[in-house]
């Protein structure tokens, strides 16, 4: 396989990088979604001040696309609906309640997923708020639902100034990811591609199948 050097990158000159450690860190008292994170939407609020929401509860959908949308973060009562110039919403702050309450939505063991249609899979992605998240090169838009990508890539290589380290992240993970890849080659007739660093020691990333790798 071809290397390729990417030669217009800018290394930031950051001293120092995170430990190789987790930590469980302290409950904040808020949380925010910010619609502007999102590039090419039309954001319609579904919830309003006061409203009380649960973790997945829609918060707003793309006004081009309704059927996208995008979840709450946490569990509580929406505090703030802050909007900018000509009434663009800027974010929702939910603030968030003592014990925790989640959306339901349907689960599907690995051997069901390998039994479900992209019609199935895109429905569940789209009622679980999950689909915004996949992004549309080379623009990184939130993509049509209806259209077939011709390939789909994986990045396993966070190579951002203090990001976190990936294979520290997915260490005894390949079964989930393993789920997530064989949903992700549901969705395209192309292949799923998957990019990481040549020196990773990811179990994860090395044993998952179903990907052409990019080290």
């Amino acid at each position: 396989m071809a290397d390729y050097n990417l030669v217009k990158g800018h290394d930031i000159k950051i001293a120092g990088v995170p430990k190789n450690t987790v930590v469980e860190g302290e409950t904040p008292e808020f949380v925010a979604l910010k619609p502007s994170e999102f590039r090419g939407i039309k954001p319609k609020l579904m919830v309003q001040e006061g409203d009380q929401v649960k973790i997945g509860t829609p918060l707003f959908h793309d006004k081009t696309n309704p059927e996208i949308t995008w979840p709450s973060p946490g569990s509580g009562k929406i505090m703030e609906i802050k909007y900018g110039p000509r009434r663009v919403i800027e974010k929702i702050v939910v603030k968030l309640s003592d014990e925790e309450s989640s959306e339901y939505f349907s689960s599907y063991n690995p051997q069901e997923i390998n039994n479900l249609s992209r019609k199935k899979i895109v429905s569940a992605l789209l009622k679980g708020s999950i689909f915004p998240f996949i992004r549309q090169r080379p623009y990184n838009k939130v993509p049509d639902p209806d259209v077939i990508p011709r390939d789909i890539f994986i990045s396993g290589w966070n190579s951002g100034p203090l990001a976190v380290n990936l294979d520290l992240a997915l260490r005894r993970r390949l079964p989930q990811f393993q789920a997530g890849v064989d949903i992700l080659n549901k969705l395209t007739d192309g292949e799923v591609h998957l990019s990481y660093n040549e020196n990773t020691v990811s179990d994860t990333l090395l044993n998952v199948r179903g990907v052409r790798a990019i080290p």
